[in-house]
């Protein structure tokens, strides 16, 4: 490397670890690494990532200093790095992906989540009492917080918690897929901004016409999965896929809506429409609503009427 991909490499890499300390910024702290990819070699970015993987390690260990000599504490540490561990490799395999179809470069980005997710499952698996340890102390952190605010005996607080654990390990792969989908897009259309035939190829985005066997496959699990027990990693695994198929949909859909949006002469940015739709989405109730239905019955209903023609 030269010096100046040096300097570069290393002042991305101590942005997106300074990023990845703050609750908004985690959320787009891969975005200083991939603009490595727009000047430099891969390797660069290969480069920054590690160096990020390395620091967000480093620093779950250090604040856990006091009680390393305890097991639990390296599950705990892995929980807390499955998010951004995901992201880092999601984005690697971005950079690595160039060229590569959209939707393909979509799928190989979120496999990584899906592989710690499977290990993550494994270890828990492999170490149920230690597992139901960890599970206790999230447990009383959240009894509580919670009682603090809210006058509640320990039975409706115990509930409470479950449902919550069980929805947010449910969407574990979808929300590093949502967050991966949102800063690629925003990395690509900077990167194109100049590019004209950018929103155009955007709008043309497509699932293909086998990857409806997969969606439908998976809906159909979930609705087996009511009245026969798989086991409850299992269950989790299959919410997880199922709502990941899911939103490659919605991906399709907003594609869909842009194509329909271009079609009738308004040449709107598609990083526009996608901040009108999150606009919309937070701050309209019941709008919010049809639309997170909509985009990925739109997507899906594309199989069977062509609205791109």
């Amino acid at each position: 490397m030269e010096k100046k991909e040096i300097r570069d490499v290393l002042i991305m890499s101590i942005a997106g670890f300074i990023l990845s300390m703050f609750s908004i910024g985690s959320l787009f702290f891969t975005l200083p690494l991939l603009l490595l990819s727009k000047r430099y070699p891969k390797r660069s970015t290969d480069t920054a990532c590690v160096a990020v993987l390395v620091l967000a390690v480093g620093k779950q260990l250090f604040d856990s200093r006091s009680i390393l000599m305890n097991s639990l504490t390296y599950l705990f540490v892995g929980n807390n790095l499955f998010i951004p561990v995901s992201l880092i490799l999601g984005a690697m395999v971005w950079v690595h992906t160039k060229g590569m179809d959209a939707f393909k470069r979509m799928l190989f980005s979120v496999l990584p989540s899906f592989v710690l997710f499977l290990i993550l499952g494994a270890v828990y698996l492999a170490l149920p009492e230690n597992g139901q340890s960890v599970v206790n102390a999230y447990r009383e952190i959240y009894t509580s917080l919670m009682s603090a605010f809210v006058d509640a005996d320990s039975a409706v607080l115990d509930m409470t918690f479950d449902i919550m654990l069980e929805l947010l390990l449910s969407i574990a792969i979808p929300l590093v897929f949502i967050n991966l989908c949102i800063v690629h897009f925003i990395f690509e259309a900077g990167a194109h901004r100049f590019d004209e035939e950018f929103d155009e190829r955007l709008s043309r985005f497509t699932a293909g016409d086998r990857f409806i066997y997969a969606f439908l496959a998976s809906w159909t699990v979930m609705l087996i999965k009511q009245f026969v027990s798989f086991g409850e990693f299992a269950n989790l695994l299959i919410n997880n896929i199922t709502l990941t198929l899911t939103l490659v949909y919605a991906v399709q859909g907003f594609a869909i809506v842009l194509y329909a949006i271009r079609r009738k002469g308004m040449k709107i940015r598609g990083s526009k429409l996608l901040g009108f739709l999150f606009l919309a989405i937070f701050l309209l109730p019941g709008i919010n609503a049809v639309l997170i239905i909509a985009l990925p019955l739109t997507g899906v209903l594309e199989n069977w009427i062509r609205m791109r023609k």
